[in-house]
């Protein structure tokens, strides 16, 4: 059975991402690794590894300085699991995927739930280059919206998943 790794950036997995793990561990073998923020959980089972921290939700300074040990530790489990598939949720957890990517020879899928974005147009500018970067190594791309244009720079495979509530 192909082995899935999902990696959020979150904790506890958001109701999306629980729906799509659900749907897909029908037919694959599906490992979880999220990150809590506010260190309340600290849960290790076969399916489920958390990493937690203290950086806290709603700012991003600590998130920036946070997210390199939340790499690490998603190195480690990348590395122990061996996927055939790594699937990464929200554009910041692209950014450790793409660096995941060129170790193995293993496909990777971006659920889109939200695109990057600033007020400031400088700041947009970069954010939207980081993502055209970043989506170089990205096989797959799912967008969370029926609203969202699909992404010409990214000829890759593109298709919309919807949620219900």
């Amino acid at each position: 059975m192909k082995k899935i790794l999902f990696v959020e950036g979150i904790y506890p997995v958001n109701t999306r991402s629980s729906r799509i793990i659900n749907t897909l561990k029908n037919d694959y073998n599906i490992k979880v690794v999220a990150w809590d923020r506010n260190n309340i959980y600290s849960k290790e089972e076969n399916n489920l590894y958390i990493f937690s921290s203290n950086e806290g939700y709603g700012n991003k300074i600590k998130k920036l300085l946070g997210i390199y040990k939340y790499f690490k530790y998603v190195k480690f489990i990348y590395t122990k699991e061996q996927p055939d598939t790594l699937f990464v949720s929200q554009w910041d957890m692209l950014l450790l995927g793409f660096f995941l990517k060129d170790k193995r020879k293993n496909i990777l899928v971006y659920d889109n739930i939200d695109m990057p974005s600033s007020n400031n147009k400088i700041v947009s500018k970069l954010l939207l280059l980081l993502e055209k970067i970043l989506l170089k190594r990205t096989d797959i791309m799912i967008f969370a919206s029926r609203f969202f244009k699909k992404i010409i720079f990214f000829n890759k495979k593109q298709f919309y998943w919807k949620t219900y509530l």
